[in-house]
């Protein structure tokens, strides 16, 4: 924003009134930027889902809840699904022969889940499902839905910014 100024009084009041009418924008916008952001991770979290590798269940629900503190604004971006750290990490050694990248971060990845004594088998496992019959499971492959939406919406920044605030 640019504002040319007199030294008068009536300029001064106008340069106030376009600051305080920029202001008011700007809650508006820091809202808006904060909603473009979130609906471009929305947008990776259900692609990555979506390609899930596995047997883990892909029903999920993903929401998002947008704060607003005067002039400011927070996004809070969140996945919930019975099997979504599968989904996020992986489970089996069949479709990750390595941990990804962030699993040991969060105390998750390939045979770390409670109880588990086949992940490290490359041959899969079986096991029983909800109505009673066997199934036989390689896992799922780690397609990290939240991560790769984070790095997503970083790299969005700067362009998101420049078509919501313009050259303000």
């Amino acid at each position: 924003m640019k504002l040319k100024i007199d030294l008068s009084a009536s300029s001064v009041r106008d340069a106030i009134r376009q600051l305080e009418k920029y202001q008011d924008s700007i809650a508006y916008k820091n809202e808006i930027f904060i909603k473009r952001l979130s609906e471009i991770g929305i947008e990776v979290i259900e692609q990555q889902i979506g390609v899930a590798e596995g047997d883990s269940d892909k029903s999920h629900s993903t929401t998002l809840k947008l704060h607003s503190f005067g002039d400011h604004a927070q996004g809070v971006l969140s996945v919930m699904g019975n099997d979504i750290l599968f989904i996020e990490f992986g489970a089996g050694i069949h479709y990750n022969p390595k941990n990804p990248e962030h699993a040991e971060e969060f105390g998750y990845g390939v045979g770390t889940y409670p109880g588990q004594t086949h992940a490290l088998d490359p041959g899969g496992w079986w096991y029983v499902d909800s109505t009673g019959s066997p199934q036989h499971s390689y896992g799922t492959r780690a397609t990290a839905p939240m991560l790769n939406a984070s790095r997503t919406i970083i790299m969005e920044i700067r362009r998101i910014a420049r078509e919501v605030y313009g050259n303000d």
